[in-house]
């Protein structure tokens, strides 16, 4: 008895009853469920029942799914195999196509019981795949949010996509999901307070949806209050001077200092954020970026 423990046998597609008020289950948990040797001790007196998994998934493995080759060590193990039961979904990936092990068995005269778990086609589903939310965010500076839409309905689905932090603050956006397609979007989110947040991504489930519970993902960020201390030295206030400056006082990661050397000013420095002098070397550390322009030698 072989049960399929690759990465697709976790896929929640196996319906409940009409009945039951329980949504979709694992295939892996029917698989588990048909394969325990409970289930398998009325034969025991007769034959020698051998339960084994294959493809096992492995966290950080590519992994795959290989069902010709996990039947044709069936064959090479045990030379007296009188049957064989094949509990999976049937997806394989890698290998040689089934079809080839299947000859085999036939050849031999052994019979292959499948027993297929899973749903035929894809449910009705919508689905978050990703946030990618940065592991940090500057206060006051926009952050992007970006995340992966999937959608398993036949038609485009328009909803209004909601993300929450910790502290209450709501984003709203409006997001078309192509049918049986993937959206890619990104929502930016500007805030205000430094801490620790979390955010929280929902997705409103449509109305055929089975089960809406890969509808919402949450996502830690940590937002900080930081700022690059810049010193721009120059000469004159020549005109890339005055830009680079204004682009930098308008960032509120950064706080610029400046020094200017003008050839007909005796001593430097001149108004908000300038510098009387060249500073000390222990003031001179402090700095991150050094930006030196058109000095000439005659200012040291």
């Amino acid at each position: 008895v072989l049960r399929d423990e690759s990465g697709s046998m976790k896929t929640e597609d196996v319906l409940a009853p009409e009945s039951s008020s329980v949504g979709p289950g694992a295939r892996e948990a029917l698989a588990t469920e048909l394969t325990t040797p409970e289930a398998w001790s009325s034969l025991g007196e007769e034959f020698e029942v051998i339960i084994e998994p294959f493809s096992k998934a492995i966290p950080g493995t590519p992994g795959g799914t290989d069902i010709e080759k996990s039947l044709s060590d069936m064959l090479d193990r045990y030379p007296n195999l009188l049957g064989l039961v094949l509990v999976s979904d049937g997806d394989w990936n890698t290998g040689e196509p089934p079809a080839r092990a299947a000859t085999r068995f036939r050849m031999g005269d052994i019979p292959i019981f499948t027993v297929p778990v899973g749903s035929e086609t894809r449910l009705p589903d919508l689905d978050v795949t990703a946030f990618d939310v940065p592991t940090f965010g500057i206060a006051g500076k926009p952050v992007r949010l970006p995340f992966t839409l999937a959608s398993a309905l036949a038609k485009d689905h328009a909803a209004i996509l909601e993300i929450q932090t910790s502290e209450g603050e709501t984003l709203t956006s409006e997001v078309i999901i192509p049918a049986m397609g993937r959206l890619q979007e990104t929502i930016l989110w500007t805030p205000k307070t430094v801490g620790d947040f979390k955010l929280t991504l929902t997705l409103p489930p449509a109305d055929e949806e089975h089960d809406p519970i890969n509808n919402t993902i949450s996502a830690p960020i940590s937002i900080r209050k930081e700022e690059l201390k810049v010193l721009i030295i120059e000469s004159f206030p020549r005109w890339e001077y005055r830009y680079l400056r204004n682009a930098l006082e308008r960032d509120p990661g950064v706080a610029v200092r400046c020094l200017l050397f003008h050839p007909d000013v005796t001593t430097p420095g001149g108004g908000r954020g300038y510098l009387a002098a060249f500073p000390e070397p222990d003031l001179l550390s402090t700095f991150d970026v050094i930006i030196l322009g058109d000095v000439g030698v005659e200012a040291h």
